[in-house]
């Protein structure tokens, strides 16, 4: 038995929680999406698609910041501690998404 109670390999459902806080860290493009495309276009669609979630994620989040604050303390430790930092960090994601379309679209004069 691992000393750990809390070691990646005897909690699977630890590990999951840890890739999916690695990918929604990463900035990976959405499938579709060409960073290197010159089209001025492709820049504004981009834009376009990340505003969109960057308001659907601040809703969610909204919501789900509501809603922990009713729970028991040791759901609320939960939520906020897997939750709420993975909305966060896709949040984030999404912010330097958009911000790279923005520069984007003023390299290519759109």
């Amino acid at each position: 038995m691992p000393d750990d109670p809390v070691d990646d390999q005897a909690n699977p459902s630890r590990e999951a929680y840890l890739q999916a806080v690695r990918q929604a860290e990463e900035d990976h493009p959405l499938p579709g999406e060409n960073p290197a495309s010159r089209d001025p276009a492709d820049a504004q669609l981009w834009l376009t698609t990340y505003a969109e979630l960057l308001r659907f994620k601040a809703a969610v989040i909204a919501v789900a910041e509501e809603r922990q604050a009713g729970l028991s303390e040791p759901a609320r430790d939960e939520v906020r501690a897997t939750d709420l930092r993975i909305l966060e960090a896709e949040r984030a994601r999404f912010e330097r998404r958009h911000a790279y379309w923005q520069g984007r679209k003023e390299m290519l004069g759109a």
